[in-house]
C-alpha cells in the first residue's frame, strides 16, 4: 500500500494540500505536483504515471474533471475517483457516464475517503482480471479451428469468430446484432429448414453435463452447401434463466467423403471376399496372439466345411483343425501374429466328418488398432 502513488487534481490549493496530507497519513504516497485544471491533470498523468487519481469534477479551465478523466484513461488504465461538492442529478450523471471507480462528496471524513480509495483499487484489480479473461477468451475463440457463434436470449448474434465467418462466407459483412437464423442457415438430412435457435431452446438445459451435438447441411452466404457438426451449449445465469447460447461448428465434408470412401471400399472388399473361389475366413487375433476368432466367412468356406455362416462365426480357427494337425497349429499362429503372414498346409474337419486337406495363406492387418487376419484355404 505504501508504494501506491496518488495524483490529486483540485483547483483549490488549500483543499488540495489538506487532502494530500490526509492521504499520506493513510499510508499512500502523494505525487508532489498538483493539478488545478483538466489540462494540467492530463499532462501530469502522462509524466508521473500515478496508480490512482483523485479528480475534482468542477475545475477551472476549458475542460472539467470528467472530460479530463476520459482523456487520461484513453492512454492510461488507472482508476479515477471523483471529488465533488455537488450532489445534483446532473453531477451524478456526469460521473456515472464515465467508467469511474466511485466518487466522494465534500465535505468527507477520513473513513469515507479511504473507503473510496480502497474500493477503487479493489474494483480496478477485478476489472483488470476481467479484461485479461476477455482477452484470453477472445484470442482463444479467434485461434481455434472451429467456427464459433454466440447469441443473446433473443437469438441475435453477439459474436462470431474469423473461422465462422470464413466457413459461412461472411467475411467483411456485419453479423453482430443480426438474427442467428439469417446468417446460419441449416437444414436436416431430409432437406427441411431448421431454425438453430429452436434447436437450442429444445435441446439445452442447465443440468445437462455435455453439449448437444447434431449434424446438419449448412448453406453459406456464397451459396455453398456443406455438412457441419453442430455443438450447442446454453448460457444460464444463477437463476437458471437462459441468456443466450454458444454454438461451435466445423465443416465435416472431408470426414463424410472419407466415410463414403470407406463404405465403398468395404462393399468392394465384401463383394470380392464373398465371390472368391477359395474358402475365406476373416478373423480377429487376441492381444497375446493365442486365439484367432472367426468374425466373417464367405460362401466357399461354408461349402467346404458344410457349416452355415452363423455356425462358423464365433469359432476359433483352431476348432476347425483335425486332431492330427492340432499340435503344429500354434506354431503357425505364432508366425502369423509376429511376422504378419504365414502359408501352411492343414487338414480341416467338416461338419459331416470329412477331412479336406488345404493350403492356407494368411495375412494380418489392423482395423482401429485391432489385429485382424484374412485366411484363404485352397483344397489340395
Amino acid at each position: 500500500m505504501a508504494f501506491r502513488r496518488i495524483l490529486v487534481v483540485e483547483d483549490d490549493a488549500i483543499i488540495a494540500l489538506e487532502i494530500s496530507e490526509r492521504i499520506r497519513t493513510m499510508g499512500y504516497e502523494v505525487i508532489d505536483e498538483m493539478a488545478t485544471t483538466g489540462e494540467e491533470a492530463i499532462q501530469l498523468a502522462k509524466d508521473t504515471l500515478p496508480d490512482l487519481i483523485l479528480m475534482d469534477i468542477n475545475l477551472r479551465g476549458s475542460i472539467d474533471g470528467t472530460v479530463a478523466a476520459r482523456r487520461i484513461t484513453d492512454f492510461l488504465d488507472i482508476p479515477v475517483v471523483f471529488i465533488t461538492a455537488y450532489t445534483d442529478n446532473e453531477t451524478r450523471r456526469n460521473a456515472q457516464s464515465f467508467l469511474s471507480y466511485g466518487y466522494v462528496v465534500k465535505p468527507f471524513n477520513d473513513q469515507q475517503l479511504i473507503c473510496a480509495i480502497d474500493m477503487a483499487f479493489a474494483n480496478h484489480a477485478l476489472n483488470l482480471k476481467l479484461k485479461e479473461h476477455d482477452y484470453w477468451l477472445d484470442k482463444t475463440l479467434k485461434s481455434i479451428g472451429d467456427g464459433v457463434i454466440s447469441t443473446d436470449r433473443e437469438g441475435k448474434v453477439t459474436f462470431i469468430n474469423k473461422v465462422g465467418k470464413i466457413l459461412l462466407g461472411l467475411e467483411g459483412r456485419k453479423t453482430v446484432g443480426k438474427p442467428l437464423r439469417e446468417i446460419f442457415i441449416i437444414q436436416d438430412s431430409f432437406g427441411t429448414p431448421v431454425n438453430p435457435v429452436q434447436i437450442c431452446d429444445c435441446s439445452i438445459t442447465k443440468e445437462q453435463e455435455a453439449p448437444v451435438q447434431q449434424e446438419f447441411i449448412c448453406t453459406g452466404a456464397d451459396g455453398r452447401c456443406f455438412p457441419v457438426l453442430l455443438t450447442v451449449t446454453g448460457l444460464f445465469n444463477e437463476m437458471n434463466e437462459s441468456f443466450g447460447i454458444v454454438i461451435s461448428f466445423n465443416d465435416i465434408s472431408d470426414r463424410k467423403s472419407a466415410e463414403q470412401a470407406l463404405r465403398e471400399s468395404e462393399e468392394k472388399f465384401r463383394s470380392l471376399f464373398e465371390h472368391i473361389s477359395d474358402a475365406g475366413f476373416l478373423t480377429q487375433l487376441s492381444g497375446d496372439g493365442k486365439e484367432n476368432c472367426i468374425i466373417e466367412v464367405n460362401k466357399a468356406a461354408c461349402s467346404l466345411l458344410g457349416y452355415s455362416r452363423d455356425e462358423l462365426i464365433g469359432k476359433d480357427m483352431a476348432d476347425l483343425n483335425d486332431r492330427c494337425c492340432s499340435p503344429v497349429y500354434p506354431d503357425y499362429l505364432d508366425r502369423l501374429y509376429h511376422d504378419g503372414s504365414v502359408t501352411y498346409e492343414m487338414i480341416l474337419t467338416a461338419k459331416d466328418k470329412k477331412r479336406p486337406f488345404v493350403e492356407i495363406d494368411a495375412h494380418t492387418f489392423l482395423i482401429s488398432g485391432k489385429k485382424m487376419a484374412i485366411s484363404l484355404a485352397r483344397p489340395r
